[in-house]
């Protein structure tokens, strides 16, 4: 299993000299020394290095370290982490697959989709995502290949069969953060179409009534209402809140999200093996959403000092 080491991990001090670095170039040095070095490397000899560089190198480092992950993992571990890297990553598949048919791209820079399939198929070669996919999406994919479109319906049962599959008697921790990550996920389904509420979807985490309230309400007021949940869903609430400071849109949700399993993963998964391998990637996918936070602020001179505060805060 991978150890959670300096070359592995980013401290404070690392995001801080990226966000005090006055163009790119100088940005990536900071990232030599780590498992990022060799996709970093090929970026030295760009005479102009642009953001989508940087944002596809993460994509190629994050993509071959979460692979070593999984490969070292058993059979048990890696189906549930599978499951939970889908259950981040469903919505913006069913995002994607819409906007595939709308001949437009989809912002993903707090997404793992990347990760997981690194370019999304052409409409004509869809067919092969059912060989990435897991079981519970491929009635997703056959309804996108049969009808080049979904329902939102499909999106919502597949986020609940991934979210069963973690059981709560083995993995009680785990389970609480993968049911309040699954409602999470329905909260950002709510605001992109607020009519989700008239399906009323199986609520596992939140309280519903709190929860049909403000489907479909804005971010600002779906942090007020996770403020006066359980304390899982107050540090959502709060890491949300601080990722408002740089976008009143759906990104900052994402941010929140991330942030908040991040936070949550380092604190409560420590007991199984399991536990730990999970602790492990989300650890590693709050990084991935850092990282390409630091470096949009880098790259565009903007927000410097709300996210020097908001590593400072977030970052232990």
């Amino acid at each position: 299993m991978l150890i959670e080491s300096s070359k592995l991990f980013f401290t404070r001090s690392d995001y801080i000299n990226i966000l005090s670095s006055q163009n790119l170039e100088t940005a990536i040095g900071y990232l030599g020394e780590k498992f990022l070095a060799s996709e970093i490397g090929k970026l030295t000899g760009i005479h102009r290095v642009s953001l989508i560089d940087v944002y596809n190198a993460l994509d190629k480092g994050y993509r071959g370290i979460l692979q070593s992950l999984l490969s070292q993992a058993r059979d048990e571990e890696r189906s549930i982490a599978d499951k939970i890297l889908w259950l981040l990553s469903s919505l913006d598949l069913y995002l994607s697959l819409n906007a595939l048919t709308a001949g437009v791209k989809p912002p993903l820079m707090a997404s793992p989709l990347p990760l997981l399939i690194p370019e999304i198929p052409d409409p004509m070669n869809i067919y092969i995502l059912k060989e990435i996919l897991p079981v519970e999406l491929h009635g997703l994919v056959k309804e996108y290949i049969n009808k080049r479109s979904i329902q939102l319906q499909q999106i919502i049962r597949a986020l609940d069969s991934l979210a069963m599959k973690v059981d709560k008697l083995k993995y009680y921790e785990l389970s609480v953060l993968v049911n309040l990550l699954h409602d999470m996920q329905l909260l950002k389904a709510c605001i992109l179409y607020p009519e989700v509420r008239q399906l009323q979807p199986r609520i596992l985490s939140l309280n519903p009534a709190d929860f049909y309230e403000n489907c479909g309400k804005s971010i600002r007021e779906v942090s007020i209402m996770l403020s006066k949940d359980r304390p899982f869903a107050v540090v959502f609430s709060e890491a949300i809140n601080d990722s408002l400071k740089f976008s009143s849109g759906i990104e900052a949700l994402d941010l929140g999200v991330y942030t908040g399993l991040h936070y949550l993963a380092s604190l409560i998964l420590q007991k199984t093996i399991i536990e730990k391998t999970c602790r492990l990637m989300l650890k590693l996918l709050g990084q991935y959403v850092f990282l390409k936070l630091v470096f949009t602020v880098a790259g565009s001179g903007l927000y410097r000092q709300e996210a020097s505060v908001f590593i400072s805060k977030w970052v232990t």
